[in-house]
C-alpha cells in the first residue's frame, strides 16, 4: 500500500502521543498496576484517535481502515501492550457495530463519547455452558436482549484504572 502524506501526517501525530503521554509514563503505572485510562482516552480522543474511521457526524474522522491500520501499527511502539490493546479494544471491537448499525439515538448516547474519550467502552464474553468456573465445556453462544441500562452499564464513564500489562 502506497500511503499518502494524511496517512504519514496522522502517523506523526500518534507517534508524539505514544512519546509524550504514554512510554513516559509506563514504569510508574507498570510498578502501580494500572494505567489513568479514563485520562489517555480523553488525551487520544482530543487528538481524533479513537475515531478515525467513525462517522464525522458523531466525532469520528470519516476515514477509511488504511488510516486506522496506520495508527495501530503506531500503537505498537507504545513500551507496553495493555494500553495499545485498551485503545484498540475502544476503536475496533466496542464501537465498530454500534457505528454501523446502531440507530441515531444510540450512536449520540454511546458512540460519540466513546469516540471523544469521555466514555472507555468494555467487551465481556462468557461461555454459558461452563460447568466449572476456569474450565469449558466448550463454546455455547446464546443471545437475550439487552436493556439500554445494561448497555450503559458496560461502558464505564467517570474516574478509574485499567490494569497495565507488559507486552
Amino acid at each position: 500500500m502506497k500511503f499518502t502524506d494524511e496517512h504519514l501526517q496522522l502517523r506523526r501525530t500518534v507517534h508524539d502521543f505514544v512519546e509524550k503521554e504514554i512510554n513516559p509514563h509506563v514504569d510508574a503505572w507498570e510498578q502501580a498496576g494500572a494505567f489513568p485510562a479514563h485520562e489517555v482516552f480523553k488525551k487520544a480522543g482530543k487528538l481524533g484517535l479513537l475515531g478515525v474511521n467513525k462517522p464525522e457526524a458523531y466525532g469520528g474522522m470519516g476515514l477509511d481502515y488504511s488510516y486506522q491500520m496506520v495508527v495501530t501499527e503506531e500503537l505498537g511502539t507504545c513500551r507496553c501492550g495493555s494500553i495499545p490493546m485498551a485503545l484498540g479494544v475502544q476503536t475496533d471491537m466496542a464501537t465498530p457495530a454500534l457505528a454501523r448499525w446502531g440507530s441515531d439515538g444510540l450512536r449520540k448516547e454511546f458512540l460519540s463519547p466513546a469516540i471523544a474519550g469521555d466514555m472507555v467502552a468494555s467487551i465481556a464474553v462468557s461461555e454459558a455452558s461452563s460447568k466449572q468456573p476456569g474450565r469449558s465445556s466448550g463454546w455455547n453462544w446464546s443471545a437475550r436482549p439487552t436493556t439500554r441500562s445494561r448497555m450503559s452499564s458496560a461502558l464505564l464513564s467517570g474516574t478509574g484504572s485499567s490494569r497495565v500489562g507488559s507486552s
